[in-house]
């Protein structure tokens, strides 16, 4: 787990994937007089999500993490 916290790829996608919920959640349950303000909410988590998602499905990719942790061979 450790190694995957030294990948910014997973940390970017962590941080985008629950700022995106938080305001998913929020769109939902919020009570605002303003229609636009729900929806721009919720337009915006789902992108956040979204972006949030991919990051972390290419910090899985295996040949790319292992390009950052591996040192490159001495000759």
């Amino acid at each position: 787990m450790q190694k995957r916290l030294l990948d910014l790829r997973f940390v970017i996608g962590l941080f985008f994937t629950i700022i995106g919920l938080l305001l998913l959640v929020y769109s939902f349950f919020a009570t605002t007089q303003l229609e636009t303000g729900e929806s721009i909410n919720r337009y915006t988590g789902l992108v956040l999500l979204a972006f949030g998602v991919f990051m972390i499905i290419l910090s899985q990719r295996k040949e790319g993490y292992d390009e950052l942790v591996e040192e490159p061979p001495r000759d």
